[in-house]
């Protein structure tokens, strides 16, 4: 369908000429020599119109073209030996020489690395390949952000059957990206998906259950998420299971059950699930449903650490702050916690901070407290805010200063009551000194 994609460029050169192309400073990228037709912008703007209109294949000549398309989905099919019946109008040989004929299909980008929502899925692959050139446009990888775009190509997938595209509208729905936020209409296009047997779009509608509910009041509700969260897990999806097990763990919508949380936990340790580890060894550290038992809790932290977990990197941390099973050793503490912290464990910075303090296996540093604080509160910790409030107070580190104390203090106020930390045991730090 782009087999004269090359003659449309001519034609744009021909139209504005070269000084055009000089003033609006696009990118002109030279394989052959070939400067005056290969206009990279221009390139692009086609092919997206292109796709847009459905095409799914085209032929261009070897060299520079095949690898750009590369970045679109497009991938190598054949090629042939150049054939001069079917050259182009005016190609120059002398510039061009008689490259091969490259076919290519558009089938996605093959993946090198996990993107989170975009999921593999027997659908048709014209289908996953607009959602994969949807989610590089919508995350802005190789190209740049354009949420709109990016919801055009969803809305073709999802006509291909594409539960994937399905999903990902809701997800811009639900965070008004690219569009205004409708919740409502996220739900919807959730359910779409959840129809097709889509996990993800099945705990989006679990998620959008426990923290907004599905009534106008925006009432939590357990049950419906409890169902979701189930429909995904006996598909086998060990978020799904997480989830799950979460419910159960807190007794929401359900009475607090800890023998089925445990179970649900073991089973996903079991299957090497990193956030299995770490609930395990909660379990065990606090004796909820098994014997308490540190050494098992230091085991499975250790696995959730070696498999990259700050949460089991910040419990590591407190076992050996407070000699849970262990020698205290305070230096081992911190190098849990800024392990956890150089991971992004908003907690932790709160913890080296107050280790940088006090002195705690390691030399006593109020810059390096400040520091730390200063990390936690532009995440809006809360407790990093009211730290930093206090060396203010007192002027550790700093020019002592009641209202910049004062205004720090108050933001820790208002960040705790927007929501109970659930891990206060991670606190080196005490966690009820909100001033």
């Amino acid at each position: 369908m782009l087999s004269e994609f090359l003659e449309l460029l001519d034609g744009v050169i021909k139209q504005h000429g070269e000084g055009w192309v000089k003033a609006h400073k696009l990118l002109l990228l030279d394989e052959w020599g070939y400067v005056e037709t290969l206009v990279a912008q221009v390139a692009k703007d086609v092919l997206w119109e292109a796709i847009k209109d459905g095409a799914n294949n085209l032929n261009c000549p070897d060299g520079f073209l095949p690898e750009y398309y590369k970045k679109f989905g497009f991938k190598e099919t054949k090629r042939v030996k150049w054939d001069e019946r079917r050259a182009p109008k005016n190609w120059n040989y002398d510039k061009l020489g008689r490259p091969d004929v490259v076919y290519m299909e558009l089938v996605g980008v093959e993946k090198k690395e996990d993107i989170g929502r975009v999921k593999k899925a027997p659908e048709s692959k014209y289908g996953e390949a607009l959602v994969e050139l949807g989610y590089r446009l919508e995350k802005g990888h190789d190209f740049d952000q354009d949420y709109g775009k990016a919801m055009e190509l969803y809305r073709l997938a999802s006509a291909e059957g594409n539960s994937t595209a399905m999903n990902n509208i809701g997800w811009l729905y639900q965070n008004g990206l690219g569009v205004k936020r409708n919740l409502k209409a996220a739900v919807e296009w959730f359910e779409k998906a959840a129809q097709y047997g889509n996990t993800l779009a099945m705990i989006n509608l679990g998620n959008v259950c426990e923290e907004y509910g599905l009534d106008d009041e925006g009432n939590p509700d357990y049950k419906g998420a409890m169902r979701w969260y189930t429909e995904a897990a006996k598909l086998g999806d060990p978020k799904a299971k997480l989830n799950l097990g979460n419910l159960y763990h807190y007794g929401h919508g359900v009475g607090k059950d800890y023998r089925k949380a445990a179970e649900i936990y073991e089973e996903l340790a079991r299957s090497g699930n990193t956030e299995g580890y770490f609930y395990m060894g909660l379990y065990f550290q606090n004796g909820f449903h098994f014997k308490q038992n540190y050494d098992a809790a230091r085991y499975f932290y250790e696995m959730g650490a070696a498999a990259n977990d700050s949460l089991s990197m910040m419990n590591l941390g407190v076992m050996y702050s407070k000699g849970l099973g262990v020698e205290v050793d305070q230096e081992k503490a911190l190098y849990w916690y800024i392990q956890a912290g150089v991971r992004g464990d908003t907690l932790a910075y709160v913890n080296i901070g107050w280790f940088f303090e006090k002195g705690l296996g390691v030399e006593q540093d109020y810059r390096q407290a400040i520091y730390w604080y200063n990390k936690g509160a532009v995440a809006g910790e809360p407790h990093a805010l009211n730290n930093l409030g206090a060396m203010y107070e007192s002027g550790l580190g700093v020019q002592k200063d009641q209202k910049k104390a004062e205004y720090w203090y108050a933001k820790a106020r208002e960040a705790l009551a927007r929501g109970e930390l659930d891990f206060k045991q991670f606190l080196e730090s005490p966690a009820t000194e909100i001033n």
